[in-house]
């Protein structure tokens, strides 16, 4: 699998579990309601605005959190984590042409992220302030203003579906493939000793100009490691991660765009056969090769 079906791949499992997040949201903004509706009320059917009633929203919403999950959606995190595999044998792959590298330490790197990945999503406090929050403020407003049962859990299936429960999850989702692309394949190429990368990635309309230079050419590792001392010593660019330098200018590279956490560019090692004239002469003229 080549570096760019591994990021097609990744970037599919991650729209469809956005999509089912968004499925999983509606689903439990059903049960939600199911679990309010024990809250006391009166004979006409209103929520009896009483001290008691409102301290227990605070119990409704900790049943709500015990079991929120359903089959459906720890299946959708289930797929989605097992296909970040395929970026596991994506780094392997690239790297075939190499010394030989220890497989060992990028499996570890890929069982971290997708161990991350998956408490993130399945953590009902990783929803607090899009789920938990938009159903407690709802359910304290009916009962300190003694409204209608019916009504009040209508107004909370509304505040629920409406919640941005993707937004939750959206950045570590779509980014965590990339990540782990870039984070395995510094480990391997400290290892293998690669001294050329090529900065792929496919144009977007917010792509940046620092990346759009770098784009479609290959690079000497000196050249990439003098981009990240630029950037820690105050010469960095529009959407740089804090914190880029050196080191950590191969997993931020260009940055940010839009509200995910890595831009969508990968390095892809190398051997020097692979690099054009016209980039050799670049790193000639900079005396990083003979």
């Amino acid at each position: 699998m080549s570096i760019e079906q591994a990021r097609t791949e990744g970037e599919r499992a991650a729209d469809a579990l956005l999509k089912a997040v968004e499925e999983f949201k509606e689903r439990l903004s059903a049960r939600i309601s199911i679990i309010a509706s024990g809250i006391e009320t009166d004979a006409d059917g209103k929520i009896v605005a009483s001290a008691a009633n409102i301290a227990r929203v605070g119990e409704l919403i900790a049943a709500m959190k015990e079991d929120f999950l359903d089959p459906e959606f720890v299946e959708a995190v289930t797929q989605y984590v097992s296909s970040l595999d395929g970026v596991t044998a994506n780094v392997v792959s690239a790297f075939s042409s190499f010394e030989a590298i220890d497989e060992e330490v990028l499996t570890a790197i890929g069982r971290r992220y997708k161990q991350e990945a998956a408490n993130l999503m399945t953590n009902p406090a990783t929803y607090e302030s899009s789920i938990w929050q938009a159903a407690t403020d709802r359910l304290i407003y009916a009962a300190a203003t003694g409204e209608v049962l019916s009504v009040a859990l209508s107004g909370l299936t509304e505040a629920v579906g409406a919640s941005n429960a993707v937004g939750s999850v959206e950045a570590v989702t779509v980014s965590a493939p990339l990540m782990l692309q870039r984070t395995q394949t510094a480990a391997a190429a400290e290892e293998a000793g690669a001294e050329f990368f090529y900065f792929q990635g496919r144009p977007i309309q917010t792509t940046r100009p620092w990346c759009r230079e770098r784009e479609g050419k290959y690079w000497h590792i000196e050249e990439i490691r003098e981009w990240g001392r630029k950037a820690a010593n105050g010469d960095g660019w529009d959407g740089m991660v804090e914190g880029t330098n050196e080191q950590t200018i191969f997993i931020h590279l260009g940055g940010w765009f839009g509200e995910r956490n890595s831009c969508r560019h990968v390095l892809v090692p190398v051997l020097r056969s692979a690099v054009n004239r016209e980039d050799l002469d670049r790193m000639r003229e900079k005396g990083l090769i003979e």
